[in-house]
């Protein structure tokens, strides 16, 4: 199986667990999932973990008795174990989130494009493109991610879920505000273009066509699917 295979595989096993262990094994599956390492080999380790604990599961025993009282220091000697993420794998993540961040920027720009036509405004302004905005909303969706991702990681086995929420979307708001304000701020200084919303509907297309080819199901192991 492939790690897409297997992540699917993964959730789909999850709905055996009663509910203390689905609560332990998805603490231990969002550490694994958000830490520096190998993707196939952490993958296969959550996959074998989790038959393990069914099995276990089966004979009365919880999650607690098979993998002890400490989950963290547990995981953190299985990750310290494991290969880190190779160059071709982090080269991989780095393209893939701003070629979604941007595949899906374009659709709001089509959206918006055909709302302004459909009110009389035609093209105009609302189909304005800022190559230099373009980028610095690829740059910050990365940094956006790994700051998820980071915080995941520490708030894997404290429960603190409602937190971690508040802190992404306070973190997202600010991301949006930042980006929005810089692109208005280089729009009088930098080229812009105008781009039809069927143009932006196309490159949509093409984004996410290319998205499905090339990065497969990662794309959702990139933000919050780390969480299964």
């Amino acid at each position: 199986m492939n790690t897409s295979q297997m992540s699917a595989e993964n959730a789909k096993l999850q709905q055996q667990l009663n509910e203390e262990n689905k609560k332990y094994y998805g603490g231990m599956l969002v550490y694994i999932r958000t830490s520096d390492i190998d993707e196939r080999q952490g993958e296969e380790l959550l996959l074998e973990m989790l038959q393990h604990l069914l099995q276990a599961q089966k004979e009365g025993r919880s999650a607690r008795v098979v993998f002890g009282t400490d989950p963290l220091e547990y995981c953190k000697d299985l990750v310290s174990q494991l290969p880190s993420r190779g160059r071709a794998e982090r080269f991989r993540m780095v393209v893939m989130i701003p070629w979604i961040t941007l595949t899906w920027m374009f659709l709001a720009y089509a959206v918006t494009g055909f709302l302004t036509i459909m009110a009389g405004a035609g093209v105009g302004r609302m189909n304005e493109v800022s190559p230099a905005f373009l980028f610095i909303a690829a740059v910050d969706s990365i940094l956006v991610v790994k700051v998820v991702l980071a915080l995941m990681n520490k708030t894997a086995f404290n429960g603190s879920e409602r937190k971690f929420r508040l802190l992404f979307l306070l973190l997202y708001i600010v991301s949006i505000g930042v980006v929005t304000a810089a692109g208005m701020l280089l729009k009088p200084y930098l080229p812009v273009f105008t781009v039809s919303p069927w143009i932006s509907l196309l490159i949509f297309a093409g984004g996410y066509a290319g998205q499905k080819v090339m990065f497969g199901g990662s794309g959702k192991r990139g933000g919050a699917g780390a969480a299964g």
